[in-house]
């Protein structure tokens, strides 16, 4: 979870608010440029975590 949670605060947010205030995720990742933001996030949450296990 810790990981996830970092990884995420490294990247912009993609949600819209619907009607019914349910959160949907924007359905544009499809573009290389995205997976490789994505990836880098979730390469810098692991090193984090991994120097400072007990934050």
């Amino acid at each position: 979870r810790p990981v996830a949670a970092i990884a995420l605060n490294y990247l912009p947010p993609r949600y819209v608010v619907a009607s019914q205030d349910a959160a949907y995720a924007k359905a544009d990742l499809l573009s290389l440029q995205k997976y490789i933001d994505i990836a880098g996030a979730i390469t810098k949450a692991v090193k984090l975590v991994k120097e400072h296990p007990r934050h």
